[in-house]
């Protein structure tokens, strides 16, 4: 039971640590795209990558600790993974606006849901891989 409740906070530390990211990630995108009329999938694209910066921090510091890898090292391994959630994520919000007719703040919180547990899941199990329920 101990062992459940440690994951789920991790996991829960996780989604407010992504929530704060994303709320920060969600005012510089509409910023974006208002002020400089930047494309949408640039915006999307800058505002994923500097809310990164600040979700690797929360994550090394307060959700699972440091890995036993060089700093430099995890966050290479961190920039890996977040560059997959990145490609997802692009790719599901010009579907989602350009099939569906949603805005682009919409479709990238629709999107934040199912990247966000992919981001977790991948560097749970193969980047701080402090956790044992996620290396089976």
């Amino acid at each position: 039971m101990r062992a459940f409740q440690d994951q789920f906070i991790i996991f829960l530390r996780y989604s407010a640590a992504g929530l704060t990211s994303l709320g920060f990630e969600l005012l510089l995108l509409s910023a974006l795209l208002r002020l400089l009329e930047a494309p949408y999938y640039i915006s999307v694209s800058i505002a994923f990558v500097v809310a990164t910066i600040f979700q690797y921090e929360a994550c090394h510091w307060w959700v699972f600790g440091s890995s036993s890898r060089s700093v430099s090292k995890e966050y290479i391994y961190f920039a890996m993974i977040l560059l997959s959630g990145l490609v997802l994520t692009d790719g599901l919000v010009i579907l989602f606006v350009n099939t569906f007719g949603l805005s682009v703040v919409m479709a990238r919180l629709i999107v934040a849901v199912f990247v966000g547990l992919w981001d977790f899941y991948l560097n749970a199990r193969f980047n701080f891989r402090v956790h044992a329920f996620l290396r089976r």
